[in-house]
């Protein structure tokens, strides 16, 4: 029996919440797949249209992902494990830094609210939930950095993701 392709994206300090890049490795998967709206299935079943961009040799969403971060409270240090049903549309799970599943993700409806009367400045700063300043960054515990943690880290997704 076939799985379906997978792919998991680390949010490590510096990752913004205006784009996520897919590893060049899962690009074969969606081959078939243009520049063009595709659907992330959150936990709890609602989608997120999200723009797949293919540019300058990258592939990444951008253009509804922002609203995926905030409606889920994607925070540094959390793990989103993407599969691709083959129907331009990805189930997403998140997994907190102690690499448990974020179960108050099953509540999470799409907030269609618009941004749009916040300045640009507090608007640049609703885009980049994701990132650490670099100051704040080197204040961090080694565990939140990387490190041992995010060795951890490693290993329970490969627990999650081989049979």
């Amino acid at each position: 029996m076939p799985t379906k392709p997978q792919f998991v994206k680390v949010l490590l300090p510096g990752v913004t919440s205006q784009h996520l890049g897919i590893p060049p490795a899962f690009w074969k998967h969606i081959s078939g797949l243009s520049s063009g709206n595709v659907s992330l299935l959150g936990p709890s079943g609602r989608i997120w249209p999200v723009n797949l961009v293919i540019k300058e040799g990258h592939m990444y969403f951008e253009n509804g992902w922002q609203e995926f971060v905030r409606d889920h409270s994607i925070k540094c240090g959390e793990v989103l494990l993407f599969k691709y049903d083959g129907n331009s549309c990805f189930r997403v799970l998140v997994f907190d830094a102690s690499s448990c599943e974020r179960k108050d993700c099953y509540s999470v409806k799409p907030c269609r609210e618009a941004v749009k009367s916040k300045t640009s400045k507090g608007a640049k700063s609703a885009r980049q939930m994701v990132t650490s300043p670099p100051d704040q960054r080197d204040k961090m515990p080694r565990s939140k950095k990387g490190g041992t943690h995010l060795k951890m880290l490693a290993r329970s997704i490969r627990t999650i993701l081989l049979p």
